[in-house]
């Protein structure tokens, strides 16, 4: 019972429309066909100045989003995998014109039309990235921008509209947030209500420029892992965000691009008696005034944007205790103190481990806006879809998983530690054996044996006179999953002949 059934069903739906339905349609179904069998679509989100552009960088390994306050930011811009750098303008009518696409010193520069076409809808940007072949990245706006037109765009990309029947165009959502605003849950909220699978299966937070809390103290990192533990407790945020990761974007992004240049400045800049390097590293003005001709104030200045406060001050401890011996162990000290190492896993745990079950909720939820959208003016095409539709919702175990997962994860299901484990891992797209836990070569007969208990202990606990019958609706998700397990099991047993 894992995402590929639900998948192959709506691909076949989608082909079927692209050769059968009116015009619109086709074309909606030829564009969802090949968005089930591409990458998982994922939005960067937050408010004005939350480290978005800067974040992506990090999660690509390269800094391809510019970071500074150019007017490219306004809009969303997609990051796909591609055979070369390209950047193109898309239009309101899916017409793409290409841009200027440079780069300079290490960072990317995206020139814009002046004036900017009154239809101009969006930027991507397609580069060689292994990190991009399964997961496209956006690149959003701040939501609370001044300008109600830009951060309007953001909102669309993740909203329901019920006046246009329009469903989100994104899968999941990686959403940087300071601290608890009534703004940042009244965003996720529409994430939630938008018809897609989303908070806290399709969402994780990230409390973002963590190394300022503070003031680029040495305990700064270890400060936001706190700050960010509260947060995740707090019962709006964890009924909307599936984690809380505490992320410095500045050092993720300079450790995924660190330079032996910059390694070298850096060893430069820290050498010397330590009473003078920690004076020096007392505020970055203190540390700029320290130039000398063999370090002077242009590369310092560099070192400061690249590091911070805190990146330098943790830069000097690892250099005068002997543990960063070149570039290479460097960088991987950076990445695993700035978060970045954290959030990879977490990011594969949550979305990459049921991507396609994310992509096919999203298609299901376009294709039901479809059919209302399109009922006057194709009424025919929309009635078929719409009963093809409930159809599939009926008998997709998938989606009843994901609604299983949903309740573990905010505590609607009271469950323990490991039993809440225990549903992420049967709520993935993996092997049977994965699903329960097993290795790849373990043997089918003890496979077997293992999902039939599982069953039974499932089930008990659904027929418990002490569980609620919401929860026993719950367990029982549970209980058909390991059954499901068990058929797929019997077949890898007993293969066609």
């Amino acid at each position: 019972m894992n995402a590929g059934g639900l998948s192959a069903r709506l691909n076949a739906l989608c082909r079927e429309l692209a050769a059968t339905a009116p015009t619109a349609l086709a074309s909606l179904g030829g564009e969802l066909s090949a968005r089930l069998d591409g990458p998982l679509l994922v939005a960067l989100a937050g408010r004005t100045k939350a480290g978005k552009s800067t974040l992506l960088n990090a999660l690509v390994g390269e800094r391809v989003a510019p970071t500074d306050m150019s007017e490219c930011t306004r809009f969303v811009t997609w990051y796909r995998d591609g055979p070369d750098y390209l950047a193109t303008m898309v239009g309101e009518d899916g017409a793409a014109t290409r841009l200027a696409f440079d780069r300079i010193d290490g960072r990317a520069r995206i020139g814009l039309p002046e004036p900017i076409p009154a239809d101009f809808s969006e930027i991507t940007v397609s580069l060689p990235s292994r990190r991009l072949r399964r997961v496209c990245l956006a690149d959003t706006p701040g939501f609370d921008s001044a300008d109600p037109q830009v951060g309007a765009r953001t909102r669309r990309l993740v909203e329901r509209s019920e006046a246009s029947n329009l469903a989100p165009r994104v899968d999941a959502v990686v959403y940087l947030l300071r601290y608890a605003h009534t703004a940042d849950v009244a965003f996720l909220d529409v994430f939630d209500q938008s018809g897609v699978p989303g908070s806290p299966i399709g969402a994780v937070g990230v409390l973002s420029r963590a190394d300022e809390l503070l003031g680029g103290g040495p305990d700064a990192m270890e400060a936001a892992s706190r700050v960010a533990g509260s947060l995740s407790g707090e019962p709006q945020l964890r009924s909307l965000l599936g984690a809380i990761i505490p992320v410095s974007g500045l050092l993720a992004e300079t450790a995924a691009t660190l330079t032996e240049r910059e390694f070298a400045w850096l060893r430069s800049a820290l050498a010397g008696e330590p009473e003078g390097v920690r004076r020096s590293l007392l505020s970055v003005d203190r540390f700029c005034d320290a130039a000398n001709e063999e370090l002077p104030l242009a590369a310092r200045e560099h070192l400061a944007s690249r590091f911070g406060l805190f990146g330098l001050r943790w830069a000097a401890g690892q250099l005068a205790a002997g543990r960063a011996k070149d570039s290479a162990a460097f960088a991987a000290g950076l990445s695993a103190i700035s978060g970045l190492d954290h959030l990879r896993d977490v990011l594969e745990q949550r979305f990459d481990t049921r991507a396609r079950r994310l992509v096919a909720q999203s298609v299901l939820a376009t294709l039901e806006a479809a059919a209302a959208r399109f009922s006057e003016s194709e009424p025919r095409a929309a009635g078929q879809l719409r009963v093809e539709l409930e159809r599939i919702r009926a008998g997709a175990h998938e989606l009843a998983e994901l609604r299983l997962l949903e309740a573990a994860l905010t505590g609607e299901l009271t469950l323990s530690p490991d039993e809440t484990t225990e549903v992420e891992r049967i709520v993935e797209d993996a092997s049977p054996l994965r699903r329960l836990g097993l290795g790849e070569g373990a043997a089918i007969a003890e496979a077997k044996a293992a999902a039939a208990a599982r069953v039974g202990q499932w089930r008990e606990r659904a027929e418990s006179p002490l569980a609620m019958p919401s929860e026993r609706e719950l367990l029982e998700i549970a209980a058909r999953s390991y059954e499901g397990i068990y058929a797929e099991l019997v077949a890898l047993e007993s293969p066609a002949r």
